[in-house]
């Protein structure tokens, strides 16, 4: 997450693949349970949900 800029872009959530760890994401969890993405009924890698602010 160090690579991103807070002026062209918003971090709007996370999905999680085994779990949420604050110290590992940076960000504070909103939601009641993490989301773990399956494909195939198999965990798959954590998303990062952002918008662009200028759309």
């Amino acid at each position: 997450m160090s690579k991103y800029n807070p002026d062209q872009f918003e971090i709007k959530g996370l999905s999680a693949s085994a779990g949420y760890n604050k110290e590992i994401v940076g960000l504070d969890f909103l939601g009641i349970k993490d989301a773990r993405p399956l494909i195939d009924n198999k965990n798959t890698y954590a998303r990062v949900f952002i918008k662009n602010k200028k759309i």
